[in-house]
């Protein structure tokens, strides 16, 4: 696979990734507080006598009712971590992915998390860019790195530049919206995604499955992004509403 000797492209992911989990993870606590008032300690002497009766079995069923929403929790909580830290490199000899995690934390989640992989240009046999089982839209396509025995994946249109990770992903015009876009207008959409585009500005060959022009439909990403960003706020104000309702119900009944 030819290259011209580019400069070194760090990528990194979206900071509007991190809204959602920000939001679920500032809401968790205050569900969690109201979840433990109403279950454990609504009616104190009931609970002391809990307590008395069988301490081990009241602790380790508390655990585990407790156990029960956490694990979700933590799970966001890595993907969160890992949305901050992750870095693709991409430069004249081949790509790297970084996680930036513990080898024990790399790769725990299949399709979200990665363990630290790196390429050379070389080694690599063919890319592919195929969609995503349940594919809407180009942030969710996937382009396959094979390797003889090895292969790797990423989702191309999620990294950005670090200096403009506030900006849309990609922006589709108006004109340029295909339902069923054929390989070359695939190609030609996804220029604006700076993994795609370096590919494309070396030289390295890019193969697109046929599958996309019939299973990706393309929507204006930037009225997608306009809709996210709304209901992010209207979710973030209904939470503080909950959150205001929770405290004024355990400190005033």
């Amino acid at each position: 696979m030819s290259t011209h000797s580019p400069e070194s492209l760090v990528l990194c992911k979206s900071k509007k990734q991190q809204r959602p989990f920000i939001l679920t993870l500032l809401v968790f606590p205050i569900l969690l507080l109201f979840a433990l008032y109403i279950g454990l300690v609504d009616d104190w002497p009931a609970l002391w006598q809990k307590i008395q009766a069988d301490l081990l079995l009241f602790v380790l069923i508390t655990l585990l009712i407790l156990m029960i929403p956490l694990l979700p929790v933590l799970m966001l909580f890595y993907q969160y971590q890992l949305l901050k830290r992750e870095k693709l490199i991409l430069d004249a000899d081949g790509i790297r992915y970084q996680s930036h995690l513990p080898t024990f934390l790399q790769g725990l989640l299949p399709m979200i998390s990665y363990r630290d992989w790196s390429a050379k240009w070389s080694e690599i046999t063919a890319i592919y860019l195929k969609p995503y089982r349940i594919a809407r839209g180009p942030f969710l396509l996937i382009l396959g790195f094979h390797l003889g025995l090895r292969y790797h994946e990423l989702f191309p249109c999620q990294w950005v530049n670090p200096d403009a990770d506030d900006g849309p992903l990609i922006k589709l015009p108006r004109e340029e919206q295909w339902y069923s876009p054929t390989p070359e207008q695939v190609k030609t959409a996804l220029q604006r995604c700076p993994v795609i585009k370096f590919l494309t500005e070396r030289g390295i060959e890019l193969e697109i499955d046929p599958k996309v022009s019939l299973k990706t439909p393309f929507y204006q990403f930037d009225s997608n992004q306009e809709m996210t960003q709304k209901t992010l706020k209207i979710l973030g104000l209904l939470a503080l509403l909950l959150g205001a309702g929770v405290l004024y119900w355990m400190f005033y009944f």
